[in-house]
Parts: C-alpha cells; structure tokens; sequence
C-alpha cells in the first residue's frame, strides 16, 4: 500500500523509524489549524506566527520532496495539475481506528467476524478474493456500523439562499451557513433504533434487533447522500473491509493493559476532521498458520 498508493513512503515518512520527526502530529495540527482558522479565512494571516508552523512546514516540505523525487508513480495525466484535490482518505483511516476499538470491546462481535472470516479465507496470507470479501455479511455490518459511528467529519456547509428559509419552524436569513452534523442524524432515534448510540453490527444484518429495528438510509450521511455524495463511498468501503480482514486473519489483537479508555474517548476530538489526542494501545500476537 506505502508503495503503490503514498509514493512509496515505507521508510522515515511513515512506519519504518517510527515517526522521529512527528509527520504524524504534525499533520494533526496542520488539520486542525485548517479547521479552526477557516471559519474565518482572514486569520490564516495570522498563522505565519504560530509556533505550529514549522512542524506543518516540514510536513509540506517532505510531501514537495515525495513528489519530485517520486514522480514515476505518478499517472503522467494527472502530474503537476492544479486542479486535482486530495482523496478522502481521512474517513477510512478514522473509522478504521473505531472499527479495531469498537471490536476489541465487543468480545462476541469479535469472535463472530472472526469465524466469518476464518472459514472465507482458510489461508490468510494468500490473497483476498474481493467477490468473496464483499458477500461476507457481518464483516460488512461491522464495516457499515462503525461508519455510523465514528464519521470523522462534521457534515459539508451549505449558504441559505437569497430570502432565507426555515428550517425545523426556525427562520434562517439569508446568506447563513449552515450544516447537519453526521453524528447527530446518525445516532438520532428518528433514524437509528433501538439503541442508537451503541454498537450494534446486528441491526445490519437480515432480522436486526427485532421487531422494532430502524435503518433510515437517508440519515447516515457518512458519505453525505444524493447527487453530491462522496465519490470514494466504495473505495473507502473496500479499503475499511480489505484492512479489517488481512489484520483479524493475520493477528491475535485485544486492548493493551496500559490503554486508558477514559483517556481515548475524552482525547477524540471532532474539528469537522477528527483528531485523536491519545493512541489506541493494541497488542497485536501473530496467529500460527
């Protein structure tokens, strides 16, 4: 993956020094800088005399370097446009944070994703049939429930139009931005039932948690929805999906001694990007073949 799809960064830019220059935290502030300072985009005049800067200088220096030096893997069609923006890699790197969390403190989901994907994939370093992967039903549940759940962004702007509008019996003048966080629609009785706030990979399933069970598609907006939704939906999906199984096929994983739950859920912070202040501790064993 560092090689194919992050300029081949498998060295000091990414894993194989473990991140002696922070890029890592870096990157973090130079998020939340962005999603702070942008609200009012007069004050990135400012952010010259942060002290944050020089990190994010040296975040933007390494990337300027990748991509001289690493220009052959880049499609010629695309080399130096200014029109290409980045992907959305940022939701499945954040959910997949949540999908090993939400797992590891789920001990009967963890098991049963572990069976459904023992029995697919009987040899786990061969590689994996996507067909099979995306016909696994609770891998996929597990997959869209922590979508819902740890959507790492607070919802996309939109500018009430000329004569204002109301909205929920509430009159919003023109010229207002406004916004529907995911979070809230996604975890709202009206659209999630029951138990809207807790992982439950089941309700995805045929039968979900009984009679009363409740899916309102058009409320997970983890990728937005209708014509201006997400055009990485699906390669983030496989991606989430892919990553799941290789690490559950390949290793024994629960949460570190040392991980402090309190610590991880008070450190995630929401900036419209999400942030997390304090790491997910997880020993990872190696299972026999």
């Amino acid at each position: 993956m560092g090689e194919l799809a992050y300029g081949r960064a498998n060295t000091i830019e990414m894993m194989g020094e473990g991140d002696p220059k922070e890029y890592v935290q870096s990157g973090q502030l130079a998020t939340m800088a962005w999603e702070s300072l942008g609200e009012v985009p007069s004050l990135f005049d400012l952010a010259s005399y942060l002290p944050l800067v020089k990190s994010m200088s040296a975040l933007q220096k390494l990337g300027e370097n990748m991509i001289v030096s690493r220009a052959d893997v880049t499609d010629a069609k695309s080399t130096n446009s200014a029109n290409n923006g980045p992907s959305c890699s940022l939701l499945a790197s954040c959910v997949l944070i949540f999908v090993l969390y939400l797992l590891l403190r789920d001990s009967e989901s963890h098991a049963r994703l572990q069976v459904e994907l023992d029995q697919a994939f009987p040899e786990p370093d061969a590689p994996i049939n996507l067909q099979t992967l995306n016909r696994l039903p609770f891998l996929g549940a597990v997959c869209e429930e922590s979508f819902r759940l740890g959507t790492p962004f607070g919802g996309l702007p939109r500018i009430v139009p000329q004569g204002g509008h109301v909205l929920d019996g509430v009159f919003v003048p023109e010229g207002t931005i406004v916004g529907v966080p995911p979070w809230t629609t996604q975890t709202s009785p009206e659209n999630v039932y029951p138990e809207p706030e807790a992982f439950r990979p089941q309700r995805w399933m045929p039968g979900g948690l009984g009679p009363d069970n409740k899916i309102v598609k058009q409320g997970i907006l983890s990728f937005s929805y209708g014509p201006f939704a997400c055009i990485g939906k699906s390669l983030a999906q496989q991606e989430l999906r892919l990553v799941t199984t290789k690490l559950l096929l390949n290793y024994h994983l629960k949460l570190s001694p040392e991980f402090d739950n309190e610590k991880f859920i008070a450190g995630i912070d929401d900036m419209r990007a999400t942030i997390f202040r304090y790491p997910l501790l997880i020993t990872a064993e190696r299972r026999s073949a």
